[in-house]
């Protein structure tokens, strides 16, 4: 089962706050912030805890489908050819998400930026409320947005809309920083999983008729999308093809799947 540790998500989860509260701090919210200073910390953050999750399942795939307990020669092979793959996919990867991530986050600043010229705030009423919703993506930015108007709306004094804004923002970059790394980890299990499972089958330590089967949580919480891939069986090259399109592992249907894959035939 491709599931990453809970301390593993932990880790970048706190690793993924810190970048993104370290970027707030520094930014300026009116001169076009620089999201330099925060790729590179994300690109450090999940790159680190993706060669650990990965590197895990992987070991523990290695040992599962060579049943050896002592490591032995086909063991090292299979986790030496596995780790190469791994480690191509991490660095593909990582820069895809870094930049999926920026892209977000400058989405948020330019809708707090656009209230701001609907609105008719001056230079300094915008930066003053810009500097606690960086690090939001643009959803979160406008829910923090909405909050904030409603509250100079209602005449709550000035220094009470900065610290309720400033701790909603707080919770929402929590919660996105929580995403972000159940997402990563999740990826990377599921992919030091599979990219082992079809070593094995390159080397052949499994059978060339093996499949992965697709298996949910099979509790009210599991979506529409993964409700009728429960069972389904495919080859370990092969997608899996769901109605929102072809996968190679379940978390790539949406965000905090908690679907998992397992070795059948092998």
């Amino acid at each position: 089962m491709a599931q990453p540790r809970a301390r593993e998500i932990a880790a970048l989860r706190r690793a993924v706050q810190q970048a993104l509260r370290r970027w707030r701090r520094r930014a300026d919210p009116i001169a076009a912030p620089d999201l330099g200073p925060l790729a590179d910390d994300l690109r450090t953050a999940l790159a680190h805890a993706i060669e650990i999750v990965a590197s895990d399942a992987s070991a523990r795939a290695v040992r599962s489908i060579t049943k050896a307990r002592a490591p032995t020669a086909r063991q090292r092979e299979v986790a030496r050819v596995a780790r190469a793959k791994i480690d191509r996919w991490r660095g593909q990867y990582v820069v895809a998400e870094v930049e999926r991530l920026t892209v977000s986050t400058r989405a948020g600043v330019a809708r707090v930026l656009a209230e701001s010229a609907r609105q008719g705030w001056s230079a300094d009423v915008t930066a003053r409320r810009l500097k606690p919703l960086l690090g939001l993506n643009a959803r979160q930015a406008g829910q923090a947005l909405r909050y904030q108007v409603g509250l100079i709306n209602r005449g709550v004094p000035l220094r009470m809309i900065d610290r309720r804004v400033a701790a909603f923002a707080d919770r929402q970059m929590a919660k996105r920083a929580s995403v972000i790394a159940d997402q990563a980890a999740r990826r990377a299990a599921h992919m030091g999983e599979v990219l082992t499972w079809q070593t094995g089958q390159e080397q052949g330590v499994i059978r060339t008729t093996a499949q992965r089967r697709w298996v949910t949580e099979d509790d009210d919480a599991v979506c529409p999308i993964c409700v009728p891939m429960d069972g389904v069986e495919v080859g370990l090259e092969e997608l899996f093809l769901t109605s929102v399109g072809a996968v190679l592992v379940p978390n790539e249907v949406h965000l905090v799947c908690r679907c998992d894959t397992v070795l059948v035939g092998a």
